[in-house]
């Protein structure tokens, strides 16, 4: 956690000092000529939501700098303070299970000393001669001396013992951790499929109940017709297509659900340096940075479906798995489908029952998403729009 609240640190000195500055909160003002992080930042940040989002977004840190715990702690996922108990609970098995086999190495060095005392013993009682008097002297000399490392090995042994009973118990106290986590990933699936039984049983339920017209004759047996495509939502008169004033009338409807390309938005704002195919360690950072924007979004539109498209990655078998978290839907594409042919599909399935909205600068997938009845908003309005972090509260100014 110290290397992360450092990087903070830096970072909120050099935005104070910048042109034109952004003070940091209150607590911190105080310590903001000091070099060391002041002993409250930690405490600032578990407390100020918005300096932890300003921190965030202008990608002073990353999770492979700040590691699991602490990028846990600063991101927040949804379920976060029973995933920071698990990692903590995991690092202090790791740790009883490092000093078990530091004791188990120190045991072994007394055995070796004292391995070596007997040795040198038996040196000296080869070398003394003289008189037999000198000779039984030696001899009761290295008796006693072999006695002493005799008692001293055994004790080394007891040790040993120990630090292999502390290393069982430690090895048991990581197995059951890792059993627990396996159960409580068993417990969410099974969860995840009720959760799904149950939707189907209330879709059931629901059309059961749905009164029945007495006009109605009886049902036909179903003909395969081609699909009608679904209607757009109609803009108010007077607005154009393509504008903010568009996106904010579509993102207004209760109705809509908004499928949004996931890579052309991203790269709009962090694209890959000189134009060249993005290297896949710096992918996951771009999907974070974005997925973290779009829950806001779809926190302040909660009437909203939003679902975010990346494209699957063909030279890794398994980029991350599908999840929904945040009041947003993250979907990958399954090679050798691309985001494009996703959202598509997902436009041409809703069936009129909700209507598509495709976020997306892409020409080809605006015409594709157009013919299935879909409404566009371009990447660049969204961005604007919808996207931008919240600026920080200045403070008042005194007359």
């Amino acid at each position: 956690m110290k290397p992360s609240l450092a990087l903070i640190w830096e970072e909120t000195k050099k935005r104070a000092k910048s042109k034109p500055a952004v003070a940091p909160p209150d607590p911190l003002k105080a310590f903001i000529g000091h070099r060391n992080p002041p002993k409250n930042l930690r405490e600032v940040i578990d407390g100020d939501s918005d300096y932890r989002a300003a921190m965030l977004d202008c990608g002073v840190i990353t999770e492979a700098e700040a590691g699991e715990i602490a990028w846990n702690w600063l991101t927040r996922p949804t379920g976060w303070g029973t995933i920071q108990k698990r990692l903590l609970k995991d690092a202090a098995s790791a740790q009883q299970l490092r000093e078990a086999e530091s004791r188990l190495n120190k045991a072994q060095a007394k055995v070796d000393s004292r391995t070596k005392a007997v040795d040198k013993a038996e040196k000296e009682f080869d070398r003394s001669k003289g008189t037999e008097r000198d000779k039984q002297r030696a001899a009761n000399d290295a008796r006693a001396a072999l006695s002493a490392a005799d008692a001293k090995l055994q004790e080394a042994q007891e040790s040993q013992a120990e630090a292999e009973a502390a290393f069982k118990r430690a090895q048991k106290l990581l197995e059951k951790a890792q059993n627990n986590k396996k159960d409580k990933q068993n417990k969410l699936n099974k969860a995840k499929s009720e959760l799904n039984r149950a939707k189907k049983d209330l879709g059931s339920a629901e059309e059961a109940l749905k009164p029945a017209s007495p006009t109605k004759k009886p049902p036909r047996p179903k003909q395969t017709q081609p699909a009608k495509p679904q209607r757009p939502i109609q803009l108010p008169e007077g607005v154009k297509s393509g504008t903010p004033e568009a996106s904010q009338h579509l993102f207004g409807q209760s109705h809509a659900t908004v499928l949004i390309d996931g890579y052309n938005v991203a790269f709009l704002k962090w694209p890959p340096p000189n134009g060249k195919e993005p290297k896949s360690n710096e992918l996951p950072n771009v999907r974070a940075r974005l997925e973290r924007r779009c829950r806001r979004f779809a926190a302040q539109r909660i009437a909203l479906d939003v679902v975010l498209v990346w494209d699957g990655q063909p030279n890794h078998r398994r980029v991350r798995s599908d999840s929904r978290a945040g009041g947003l839907e993250v979907i990958f594409s399954r090679n050798p489908q691309k985001a494009d042919d996703v959202i598509v599909e997902k436009c041409a399935s809703l069936n009129g029952q909700r209507c598509p909205v495709v976020v997306t600068n892409d020409k080809e997938l605006q015409r594709r998403a157009r013919a299935t009845g879909a409404n566009v908003v371009s990447s660049d309005v969204f961005w604007d729009g919808w996207l931008q972090p919240p600026t920080p509260a200045r403070p008042p100014t005194r007359g």
